[in-house]
C-alpha cells in the first residue's frame, strides 16, 4: 500500500494478513526537512503518524527511521531503496546537459496534515522556476520538468499557463507525470527538486548531483549543503556543475 494519508488500514487486511504480510511504503508524504514557521509540528501529534495502524512500514531515510521507531514500537519499521509505483512505458529522448526538476503542482485551496501541502500555500512556483531557468540558460543547461499528476481537477489556471508557458522554451522539455522518476535521473546530469518532495533521495540514490531549492526560505537552516536557500547558492551549484563537463 501506498500511504496517502491513509493512517487507518481497511479492516479486509485484518483478514488478509493471516496470508501475507501487510505493508506500507511512506515516500513523498515524509521530510527530513522542518518548515521554519510550523510551530505546530513540534507537538507530538501534530500529524497523527502516531495514530498508523499498518504493521509494516517502509521508509527511506534514517532520520524517518529514527521517528517512526519513536512513535510508532508495536510498528515494525523498516528502511529501503527508493520505490517506483508506476511507469508510462514512453520513450525518453533527452539532449545532453540535462538537469531535471521534480515538482508538485500548484493548487487553487487544499487542506491536509502533510508539509508538501503547508509548503505549497505559500505559492513558491514563480521564483523556483524563475531562479532555475535563468541560470540553465546562463549554463546553457537543458531542462526537463516532471510534475506530481496529469488530471488534478484542482491545480490552479495560473499553474497551467505556467507550464504551458514554459513548454515553448526550446531548452525546457514537459515530462509525461506518470513516466518514473527512476528513468529521467537516470537520463539526467543532476536534479532539483521542490522542498518536501522524495526525489532529492531518488537522486542520491543514483549518486548524481541533486539538492532542494527553497528560494523563500520557508525551510529551517540545517546547514546542508544539499539545501540551497537563495539565487547565489544555486548559481554557485550550477557554477561547480559546469566544471564537471570541462574536464
Amino acid at each position: 500500500f501506498l500511504y496517502s494519508a491513509n493512517i487507518y488500514r481497511p479492516l479486509w487486511t485484518y483478514e488478509a494478513e493471516k496470508f501475507t504480510d501487510i505493508d506500507l511504503l511512506m515516500t513523498s508524504e515524509l521530510s527530513d526537512l522542518d518548515l521554519s514557521s510550523d510551530r505546530l509540528s513540534k507537538n507530538y501529534n501534530f500529524r497523527g503518524y502516531n495514530l498508523i495502524t499498518w504493521p509494516n512500514i517502509y521508509i527511506w531515510t534514517k532520520k524517518n527511521l529514527l521517528e517512526f521507531k519513536n512513535i510508532l514500537p508495536k510498528s515494525n519499521i523498516y528502511t529501503s531503496d527508493p520505490i517506483s509505483i508506476t511507469d508510462y512505458k514512453l520513450n525518453l529522448d533527452f539532449s545532453e546537459r540535462i538537469i531535471s526538476i521534480f515538482t508538485y503542482e500548484f493548487v487553487k485551496g487544499y487542506y491536509g496534515i502533510s508539509q508538501r501541502i503547508d509548503y505549497l500555500s505559500h505559492k513558491a512556483d514563480i521564483k523556483f522556476f524563475n531562479d532555475i531557468i535563468k541560470l540553465a540558460e546562463k549554463y546553457n543547461f537543458n531542462i526537463v520538468i516532471k510534475n506530481k499528476s496529469k488530471n488534478n481537477k484542482y491545480v490552479s489556471k495560473k499553474y497551467k499557463f505556467l507550464m504551458s508557458t514554459l513548454s515553448l522554451k526550446k531548452n525546457i522539455q514537459i515530462i509525461e507525470p506518470n513516466i518514473s522518476p527512476h528513468r529521467i535521473i537516470k537520463l539526467s546530469d543532476a536534479t532539483i527538486s521542490l522542498p518536501v518532495t522524495s526525489t532529492f533521495e531518488i537522486g542520491k540514490y543514483y549518486s548524481k548531483p541533486s539538492i532542494y531549492y527553497d528560494p523563500i526560505n520557508l525551510l529551517q537552516d540545517q546547514k546542508s549543503s544539499n539545501l540551497l536557500k537563495s539565487y547565489e547558492e544555486l548559481d554557485k551549484w550550477f557554477k561547480e556543475l559546469q566544471k564537471n563537463f570541462k574536464q
